[in-house]
């Protein structure tokens, strides 16, 4: 991680968290963290093959997974309170209308 970054994705950086052996035979490295669907095939190839250079697994086949968890805000509303509201009254009044 603190030699290659992950990419921005949508103007947000993903954020992979831990990784931890998910299996034996073949090796699986299961990497958990944020907007993990959204990871490059390239970054995953740079994964992999750091990964196969630090074990040290020549000729062995090496699957990685990624996991998101869930957000816990979704499907929730920001509610305003009333200051916000009246804020957002008056600054509509500055607001050109087409």
């Amino acid at each position: 991680m603190q030699e290659h970054q992950p990419p921005l994705v949508r103007g947000r950086r993903i954020k992979l968290r831990y990784c931890h052996q998910g299996g034996q035979n073949p090796p699986i490295i299961i990497i958990h963290g944020n907007q993990t669907e959204e990871v490059p095939a390239s970054y995953q190839r740079y994964l992999a093959n750091r990964f196969r250079e630090v074990f040290d697994l020549r000729g062995t086949p090496l699957r990685i997974e990624f996991r998101t968890g869930a957000n816990p805000y979704q499907g929730r509303s920001n509610k305003l309170s009333k200051r916000q509201v009246d804020k957002r009254r008056r600054m509509m009044k500055h607001v050109k209308k087409r």
